[in-house]
Parts: C-alpha cells; structure tokens; sequence
C-alpha cells in the first residue's frame, strides 16, 4: 500500500498538512502545537512513518478515548477507596 502525504495513514482521509500541501513554505503546519499520543502514532504503518501526517480527526479520537480510559481508572480508584478493593471489607 502506497501512503501520500496529504492523506492520513490512519484513516486516508486529507490530514491538512501544510508542509505536504506546499513543501517550499517555511510555515508552520498545525500539528506543531499538538501532542500525539505514542499509542496513536504506533498505529501508523512502518512504511508511512515520517511520509505522511495523522488527521486532526484521529487525533482527537485518541484524545477522548485516553481521557475515557483516565477518568474510568479514576473512577473505579475512588470506587476501590471507598468501599474496599472488590467490596470486600476488612
């Protein structure tokens, strides 16, 4: 499978990369303010590593799911504080 820097490798939609849409410009492209999880860009196929950028869109999705994933292992810590690990008491 072939990969194009204007599209994402993750989902093939267009990932609104300034660089890949004018490689002459010295402009910064959106993705520079950005964090990008490690788990998300593990999921990028070895051949399209530094070739082609992760869409905004499936950033945010990796966003909210690590954000789901922190406030439910928060959720069940204060639920293990105040009841006991496993509801057992004692």
């Amino acid at each position: 499978m072939s990969f194009s820097p204007e599209r994402c490798p993750l989902c093939g939609q267009p990932n609104d990369c300034a660089r890949a849409a004018q490689p002459d410009s010295k402009g910064a492209c959106w993705c520079v303010k950005e964090t990008f999880p490690p788990e998300l860009c593990a999921r990028v196929p070895e051949k399209a590593r530094r070739c082609a950028c992760i869409c905004q869109r499936c950033l945010a999705e990796a966003q909210r799911e690590k954000q789901s994933h922190a406030s439910a292992g928060k959720a069940f810590e204060k639920a293990g504080t105040r009841s006991g690990l496993h509801g057992f008491s004692g």
